[in-house]
């Protein structure tokens, strides 16, 4: 992987985990005004309670998750076998056989 493309895939994940952790707080933040009472309230600042998101929020980020990988990787120049000796060479080999 060259050093650009790791630097890309590193801000993706940055992304990623900055939207997870808007996300997280924005549940506290709904659940504790909901109720006051609850446990929530004794949480220190700048801890995060532990959610759990339901089958579909797992899903839904899953899929936007990999479409951004998929469009970050057609940008990367879209190299197919033709440009990678080592994938056609396997290919070669097993025709030989």
């Amino acid at each position: 992987m060259a050093g650009g493309e790791a630097r890309l895939y590193s801000e993706i994940a940055e992304r990623v985990r900055q939207r997870y952790r808007e996300r997280v707080q924005a549940r506290s933040l709904k659940s504790y005004s909901a109720d006051p009472q609850s446990s929530e309230a004794d949480i220190g600042e700048g801890q995060v309670p532990a959610a759990k998101p339901g089958l579909e929020d797992i899903q839904r980020r899953a899929r936007e998750d990999w479409l951004q990988l998929r469009a970050v990787q057609g940008q990367a120049g879209g190299r197919g076998a033709e440009h990678h000796p080592d994938l056609n060479r396997g290919r070669e080999d097993d025709l030989a056989l």
